[in-house]
């Protein structure tokens, strides 16, 4: 921060930063940056100050707006990064001043990204002011991209019409291959194409697998019948004597045998009155 001050600095307020002289607002720019981390309450209108003054048509003076691109790289100001490429690439809001267009690039050599990359890239081959494309060449190399399209821009920039130009552009070459194939961009080119880096095939979406089918449960057995219980014969019909039922009567005509006596004391007489046999005496039957 040290190499802001200018000698002899005496601003010690913002309020001087509106001083109406153009050294008198550079070198109270360069003072209170100076002394940010001393008084971090400095920070915040310094870099309000400094972001305002990119704008050509809030300061004219390009030695200013040089001075605060110098400060916002100091600070580190996240903010100024979209603001520095802005001043540098074409576009409305491009900075006129050659001398504010190299000071950005030399801060975007710190800032890094592939935003700055892309950016001193371009200024590297676009830019109208030889001065400005040789600050780019220094700031690129400064990056340490070794990305093809930053060897692919010092490659082209060896056709560059100021020798400058391809002298910053060759060293940077030199410096990331090791080898010196001269200040003829078809040397380089043709050195480049064989070693350059095969680009990675793009992956080509793999076609989902199939979901596998769900198993299908197995069917139940089928539970086996039972087996039929064996017929029974069919039973004889009896007549019930409990419910009275009498046997069934013979046809007509057919003879009934009669049934023989029985032999019990109950039999029934025979015809003709007779009375039943007396029953044997003992005496009887032991002198038979």
């Amino acid at each position: 921060m040290s190499v802001l001050l200018a000698v002899g600095c005496c601003a010690s307020e913002p309020e001087a930063l509106k001083a109406p002289a153009a050294d008198d607002r550079r070198e109270a720019m360069a003072c209170l940056a100076g002394e940010v981390e001393e008084r971090p309450e400095l920070r915040g209108p310094v870099e309000a100050e400094a972001l305002a003054w990119l704008d050509p048509a809030v300061e004219e003076d390009a030695g200013v707006r040089a001075a605060a691109v110098r400060v916002l790289g100091a600070l580190g100001t996240a903010e100024a990064r979209p603001r520095l490429v802005a001043a540098l690439l074409p576009g409305p809001r491009r900075d006129p001043s050659p001398l504010v267009r190299r000071e950005a690039a030399r801060i975007l050599a710190a800032a890094g990204g592939a935003e700055a990359l892309n950016a001193l890239r371009r200024a590297l081959l676009e830019d109208p002011e030889s001065e400005v494309r040789r600050a780019a060449a220094w700031a690129l190399d400064a990056t340490g991209d070794e990305s093809p399209e930053t060897t692919e821009a010092f490659i082209a920039a060896l056709e560059d019409l100021h020798l400058p130009v391809r002298y910053q552009a060759h060293a940077a070459l030199v410096r990331r291959h090791g080898v010196d194939k001269g200040l003829r961009a078809a040397d380089w080119r043709a050195w480049y194409e064989e070693r350059r880096p095969a680009e990675p095939e793009p992956e080509s979406e793999a076609e989902p697998e199939p979901e596998p089918e769900p198993e299908a449960e197995p069917e139940p057995e089928p539970e086996p019948e039972p087996e039929p219980e064996p017929a029974l014969p069919p039973e004889e019909e009896f007549p019930d004597e409990s419910l009275g039922e009498s046997p069934a009567e013979p046809p007509s005509g057919a003879v009934v045998p009669e049934e023989p006596p029985a032999n019990r004391a109950d039999a029934e007489p025979p015809a003709g009155g007779g009375s039943s046999p007396a029953e044997p005496q003992p005496s009887q039957r032991s002198g038979e």
